[in-house]
C-alpha cells in the first residue's frame, strides 16, 4: 500500500509569550486557512511562557518548541539551544523567520546545521527611536545575509530590510473578508455593551509601545473632545506602556473618556463600534489593523510613516506626525463613514482564502527546489 503523503512542515519562528501582536495575527490568519493536508506549521518561540495562541495551534496540529531567551536573557545558552534543536530536528527544510531581532542568530545556526530554506520576512519599515532601536536597526539590515528567501509585508518594509535595489516578494497581510465586514446589528450591540451608544467613538488597536504612539493619540483625543464633547476613545490591546498611558490619561483629565478594554478575540465587533480608527505610528510595515478597519467600513487616519500602499479602500487619510494634535483632531472629526471595502480588498489580493492558497503553492515550490 502506498504510504500516505505527509504535509510539508514549516518551522515558524516567533517571539512567544502571552502578548498578541500583528505578526502573531498574520501567522495565525494564514495558519487557519492554509491547506494543512499539504502544509503544516510548527512553532519555535523564544519564551517558556504560554503563548496567546498555544491552545489553538495545538488544536490545528501544530507543534510548539520553547526556548528561554526572553526569560533568562542568556545569549550563549540560546545559541547552544539552537544548535541542539536544529541537529535534533532534521525534518525542517524551511524556516520562516518572523522575529527580526534574533534573526541573524537563528538563521546563521540554521544554515550551519544544513537547513536549505531560510525565509526572512520583513514586517516593519523602521525601529523605535531609542538606543536599543539603533542596535536593532543594525541587526535588521544584516538579516538578508544568512537568509536566502526574502519576503515582506509591503514594498516599504522590504526596501527597509533588504535595501532599495534588492529583490524580495510581497506577501499580503490578508484577512478573512467574511469575518471583517460591516454589520450594523453587531455595531449597536457592542456600543450598548460598552455603554457608548450615541457617542463619537475614536478607536485604536495595537500593542502599547513607542512604535504605536498612543501617547500622541491621547493628545489628539484631548483636542477631539473640544470639537465633539460626546467623544470617547477606545483603546484595545496591552503592552509595556499601559501603566504610563493610563497615567497620561489621568494627567490630561481624560480618564472618564478613555476605555482600556484589553485584548479581545471577537475584534471585528470592536472595529464596528468605532466611528474612526486612528493610527499615529512612528513606523509600520503594512498594519493589518488598517486592513481590518477598512473591511469593516471604518474611515482611518494614519501617520505618513505608514505606507500609502495600505489605502486599499480610498478611505485612509494620512497626516504627518509633525502636525499638531489639533490638526489631527479636525481631520478625525470630519471623517465620514467608509464604504464597504470587502470587494476592493479581494481585488487587491487581501482575502485570506486566495492568499493562503498562494502561500501553500509558494512553500511547495520552494520545497521542490530544495529537494532537487
Amino acid at each position: 500500500m502506498e504510504k500516505e503523503k505527509q504535509p510539508i512542515r514549516i518551522l515558524q519562528v516567533l517571539r512567544g509569550g502571552p502578548i498578541c501582536g500583528g505578526i502573531e495575527n498574520f501567522v495565525m490568519n494564514y495558519y487557519r486557512h492554509i491547506d494543512r493536508e499539504r502544509v503544516q506549521f510548527d512553532f519555535l518561540v523564544h519564551s517558556k511562557e504560554k503563548g496567546y495562541y498555544d491552545d489553538e495551534i495545538k488544536a490545528l496540529g501544530g507543534r510548539i518548541y520553547y526556548l528561554s531567551l526572553l526569560d533568562d536573557k542568556n545569549v550563549l545558552k540560546y545559541i547552544v539551544d539552537l544548535f541542539r534543536f536544529f541537529r535534533a530536528h532534521r525534518e525542517y527544510q524551511i524556516v520562516h523567520g518572523q522575529v527580526r531581532g534574533f534573526a541573524p542568530v537563528y538563521f546563521t545556526v540554521a544554515a550551519l546545521c544544513g537547513v536549505p530554506g531560510r525565509i526572512s520576512h520583513s514586517h516593519a519599515s523602521g525601529v523605535e527611536p531609542t538606543m536599543m532601536g539603533r542596535v536593532l536597526d543594525l541587526m535588521v539590515r544584516s538579516i538578508k545575509f544568512p537568509s536566502n528567501v526574502h519576503w515582506a509585508c509591503s514594498k516599504q518594509a522590504g526596501e527597509y530590510m533588504y535595501g532599495g535595489k534588492a529583490a524580495f516578494e510581497v506577501i499580503p497581510n490578508a484577512i478573512s473578508t467574511q469575518r471583517f465586514c460591516p454589520d450594523e446589528v453587531r455595531r449597536r450591540a457592542v456600543r450598548e455593551e460598552l455603554g457608548i451608544s450615541g457617542r463619537f467613538v475614536v478607536g485604536n488597536i495595537g500593542r502599547f509601545c513607542l512604535q504605536k504612539n498612543q501617547k500622541f493619540l491621547l493628545r489628539i483625543f484631548k483636542e477631539v473632545l473640544k470639537l465633539r464633547t460626546e467623544a470617547v476613545l477606545l483603546l484595545i490591546g496591552e503592552g509595556k506602556l499601559e501603566a504610563e498611558l493610563r497615567e497620561e490619561a489621568r494627567r490630561l483629565d481624560l480618564e472618564q473618556f478613555v476605555l482600556f478594554v484589553g485584548t479581545k478575540s471577537a475584534i471585528e465587533d470592536y472595529y464596528r463600534a468605532m466611528d474612526v480608527f486612528v493610527l499615529p505610528s512612528v513606523f509600520e510595515g503594512f498594519p493589518m489593523v488598517l486592513v481590518e478597519a477598512q473591511a469593516c467600513g471604518v474611515p482611518c487616519a494614519a501617520s505618513t510613516e505608514v505606507t500609502t500602499e495600505i489605502n486599499l479602500s480610498g478611505d485612509v487619510l494620512f497626516l504627518p506626525l509633525r502636525s499638531s494634535p489639533r490638526v489631527w483632531a479636525e481631520a478625525v472629526v470630519e471623517a465620514e463613514m467608509g464604504r464597504d471595502a470587502v470587494m476592493l480588498l479581494r481585488q487587491h489580493g487581501y482575502d485570506i482564502q486566495q492568499a493562503a492558497a498562494a502561500l501553500t503553492a509558494a512553500y511547495e515550490t520552494m520545497m521542490d527546489r530544495f529537494a532537487g
